[in-house]
């Protein structure tokens, strides 16, 4: 008897598959059509998904023994539990960078200052300082009230061992840097420029320490902090520390750097993992006098 024959002869002897007994591959039928048919791609392929499993179905009931126990039913095939992705740190940053590149561009006046604010459960830190570096500052700590002395005309009030009131020779010491590049290899090039030591090779560490004053400690228009970011990124070693606390007890996602010779990293940073805005407290504002609050 040829194949042909006997699967004719096996299809006249074996009854159709009741209901019950095709249950189990229903509802595997269902499961796989189910996801692939909400693609926005899935009309031929949901063609091709539905046409295979009909088949398979059909093979089930072909080649169903009288007399056999019907299967137990099951449901869906289980789901996989995702992986959390890790996204890179250069990823992250640019991401970064390209919200804050959206920040109105405000260019402050040389006779503003910067306010700054952080507060922890124990204590509050406000400071003033000023735009250029000129005028007088204040920083308010735990410990009280610290005059800012500023530096006009190369010259500094200042108060020496005995007491006594002096003027000191100076250099203003701005919050705001006009020429602080916008382009990421510019910036790179003019940070490695302020930062290099008595033997003329660059301090790695002091870059990366002024990065984190410079993100948090100045104001900085919308595409010199970009650019900041993105420099940022390229420092070796640098990396993304998750669920890290800011002072004032809000979670994000740090941006942590050893510096050479240390090994544990610290964090400089940290950024709202969703909006990519800086969470740091001490986000400097733009004010006109000493004691304004935002």
């Amino acid at each position: 008897m040829d194949e042909i024959t006997l699967t004719r002869e096996l299809g006249r002897e074996t009854p159709l598959a009741s209901p019950e007994r095709l249950a189990p591959a229903r509802a595997l039928l269902l499961a796989e059509m189910a996801p692939v048919k909400t693609r926005r791609r899935g009309r031929s392929r949901w063609t091709i998904a539905g046409a295979t499993v009909a088949a398979g179905l059909a093979a089930v009931a072909a080649i169903t023994v009288p007399g056999d126990p019907a299967p137990s039913p099951t449901g869906p095939p289980p789901v996989a539990a995702s992986t959390p992705v890790l996204i890179p740190v250069g990823t992250f940053l640019d991401e970064a960078a390209v919200v804050a590149g959206q920040d109105d561009d405000v260019v402050p006046r040389a006779d503003q200052y910067v306010y700054l604010e952080t507060r922890t459960p124990e204590f509050v830190y406000r400071s003033w300082l000023s735009v250029s570096g000129e005028r007088d500052g204040v920083v308010i700590t735990p410990e009280g009230k610290e005059d800012r002395p500023g530096c006009k005309n190369g010259k500094q009030a200042s108060v020496d061992s005995a007491g006594r009131n002096i003027t000191v020779e100076c250099e203003p010491e701005p919050r705001y840097l006009p020429d602080m590049p916008t382009e990421p290899d510019a910036l790179a090039a003019w940070l490695k420029k302020r930062n290099v030591s008595v033997d003329g090779t660059v301090n790695v560490s002091a870059v990366g320490k002024e990065i984190g004053e410079l993100a948090g400690g100045y104001w900085l228009r919308p595409a010199q902090r970009a650019a900041l970011y993105r420099v940022a990124a390229k420092i070796e070693g640098i990396k993304l520390a998750p669920n890290t606390r800011t002072d004032d007890g809000r979670v994000g996602t740090g941006l942590a750097w050893a510096h050479p010779g240390e090994g544990e990293a610290k964090v400089m940073l940290i950024f709202d993992p969703k909006t990519y805005q800086l969470l740091d407290d001490r986000l400097p504002v733009i004010v006109d006098r000493i004691g304004q609050r935002p």
